[in-house]
């Protein structure tokens, strides 16, 4: 009765040992200790795996079968260490692919069982799903790697600065900026390092502590003794911790400053051609109302000698003039209907001297004539801007072309530059077998002041200025370059050989012939008694207006047409050029010299006659101006 008891008991105690196990999340097992280690038991909870009891018992799946193939050559060279070594304990992590064919992580914790030469018989352990804890761990890696590498591509400098508001982190950009490794910070005090002033950097340590999140400039002293300007911002975390973010911005301040300077010069440069301007109608009086006197005196008198004084510095005034308008870049720029091609045929013997004998110079042109409105000092000035850059990049030698020929820009050019306007332009291509640039360089050519030359080897103006020129004349620049494969620049400059005549414009011989009547329109009362005196003594008609209003008024009251106009630019109410556009538009015929202190901006003509447009500068000489009206006029 009693061995009854005991066997019930114990069947009980079994009973109750299973149901613990199955309502257990780890799986209880033992497999052989054969090649597939097949099942000897299993516990039912097996199932959360998507696996029945009897897969295993009965029909011969083992648990190598279910290890995931990748994990399975690493699992069976640890089983086998354990037993080689004699270890009875083991524990380890992989995955499995469960019976639905997901893939699963389970945390093994085994017991070898030997016989009594301590050979391996079986392996018997607990198996527990870990799949959402690993999960997790891989999230937080992920999470990790993600911010670190964040941390790495960002271009500011982030730290962090421990309780004691030591620098405890840095990331790359940090180390890059300033020298320091994460290494150093483990043996250092790099706020000393940064700011060795004292009060400095108590200062800085006080603007830490407060980590308000606003932004404030530092001078920060790096690793290789440079003291850069820093800009920086705090946040306090809830640890008490906080993290500083940094910008380097010591070019940003280099540029800053040339903005100013630039910002300054631009308004003395205004300065100096207003006074230029105004000074230029006083010198145009002075020198027209010497030489009108010089011409009425004899040249034994001594007064000859003193308006000769008289006309000598003016004409030294004149040059002083000219200089502040090349300041304000105002100089007065003669432009006209010139051939490029011959342009460049005289500016390319010029820049050979320069180019010297290691380069060659190549000139090309597809046709002999390409008419642009220009002057050939300012094609000369582009294309010495070009050849020095070039020179700089062939310093063993090279090659150096030129070419024009005659190029259509259409939209697809424009969608691809994000410039230019639609018609038919001169276009000249300026190229050299030299180093090439980089993209970066190829952004920032045109940028005052940028250069690729050591400090003191360049002002970063000459591209720049050759750019500034070719809008001036109303073209477009482009530039394209490949390290290692030199450079192409092509200029489009308006093309007038389609809208124009080749010949000068014929026009029908007036009633006035031998008295040329000339309009003339200046807002100067000086300068418009003078110049009216200077013409008439030349056996010109002269009919005054005060500015462009008045013009067009008279010319439309004449019963004939005058022979030219000779306009001022700047006039108040309506300046010339617009008053030439409107009387141009029912007056074709009527050719005009524009007489100027400065211009803003060259004057378009494209589309109209040769010799319909002239332009001179003051102060002019009578002679001259008398000269050139003639000149027209044939």
């Amino acid at each position: 009765m009693n061995d009854d008891i005991h066997e019930k008991t114990h069947g009980e105690k079994l009973l109750e040992l299973e149901t613990i196990v199955n309502q257990s999340p780890a799986v209880a097992f033992r497999w052989n200790a054969d090649e597939k280690w097949s099942v000897q038991f299993v516990s039912d909870n097996i199932k959360q795996f998507g696996f029945h009891p009897e897969e295993f018992l009965s029909n011969g799946l083992c648990f190598s079968e279910i290890i995931h193939p990748d994990d399975l050559p690493r699992v069976r060279e640890e089983v086998a260490r354990y037993s080689r070594e004699g270890v009875d304990e083991f524990s380890g992590e992989y995955r499995i692919v469960d019976g639905r064919g997901r893939v699963r992580w389970l945390d093994d914790r085994t017991v070898i069982l030997r016989d009594k030469d301590s050979v391996p018989l079986a392996y018997q352990g607990l198996l527990l799903d870990v799949t959402d804890k690993k999960n997790a761990e891989h999230y937080v890696i992920r999470q990790k790697e993600m911010l670190q590498a964040i941390l790495d591509i960002i271009p500011a400098m982030i730290i962090y600065f421990d309780p004691e508001q030591r620098v405890a982190y840095g990331n790359l950009a940090w180390e890059e900026i300033s020298g320091w490794t994460l290494e150093d910070l483990q043996e250092r005090d790099l706020l000393e390092e940064f700011y060795p002033d004292p009060e400095y950097r108590r200062s800085v340590t006080e603007f830490v502590m407060r980590a308000e999140g606003v932004w404030q400039n530092f001078r920060t002293r790096v690793r290789d003794g440079r003291v850069i300007d820093t800009r920086w911002a705090n946040v306090k975390l809830s640890d008490g911790t906080n993290i500083g973010i940094g910008q380097d911005i010591t070019d940003q301040k280099k540029i800053e400053e040339k903005v100013q300077l630039t910002q300054k010069l631009e308004a003395v440069g205004r300065l100096a051609g207003g006074i230029a301007h105004d000074f230029n109608n006083i010198l145009t009086a002075i020198i027209g109302f010497c030489t009108l006197s010089k011409m009425k005196t004899d040249e034994s008198d001594p007064v000859h000698n003193y308006q000769d004084r008289i006309l000598s510095a003016a004409e030294k005034a004149a040059g002083l003039t000219q200089s502040l308008l090349a300041f304000s870049r105002k100089q007065m720029i003669s432009v006209s209907r010139v051939n490029l091609v011959e342009c460049v045929n005289e500016i390319a013997e010029k820049i050979a001297l320069d180019l010297g004998e290691k380069v060659q110079l190549e000139v090309g042109h597809e046709f002999p004539e390409l008419l642009v409105v220009a002057d050939c000092h300012c094609i000369e000035q582009i294309l010495s801007s070009l050849a020095s850059n070039s020179l700089d990049a062939m310093p063993d030698g090279g090659d150096f072309a030129i070419t024009t020929t005659l190029a259509e820009m259409g939209t697809d050019f424009i969608r691809a530059n994000g410039f230019g306007k639609v018609g038919r332009y001169a276009c000249m291509t300026v190229s050299d077998t030299g180093v090439g640039m980089d993209q970066e360089t190829q952004r920032n050519i045109f940028v005052p002041f940028f250069t690729t030359k050591d400090v003191g080897h360049g002002t970063g103006l000459g591209l720049p200025s050759a750019y500034g020129t070719v809008k001036q004349l109303g073209g477009f620049i482009t530039a394209q370059s490949t390290p290692g494969s030199g450079s192409v620049f092509t200029i489009y400059l308006p093309s007038a050989t389609d809208e124009i005549s080749r010949s000068p414009v014929e026009r029908p011989l007036s009633e006035h012939l031998a008295n040329p009547v000339i309009l003339l329109a200046d807002d100067n009362d000086l300068v418009r008694a003078v110049s009216r005196e200077i013409l008439e003594k030349s056996d010109f008609t002269v009919i005054e207006a005060v500015d462009g209003i008045d013009a067009v008024e008279k010319l439309r009251k004449m019963e004939n047409a005058p022979d030219l106009l000779l306009f001022d630019i700047v006039m108040p109410r309506m300046n010339g050029l617009e008053a030439f556009q409107k009387i141009h538009e029912e007056r074709p015929e009527i050719p005009v010299l524009f007489v100027s202190g400065y211009q803003e901006k060259i004057i378009s003509t494209q589309g109209l006659p040769d010799g319909a447009v002239e332009i001179v500068g003051k102060p002019v000489s009578p002679e001259d101006l008398v000269r050139k009206i003639r000149e027209i006029l044939k």
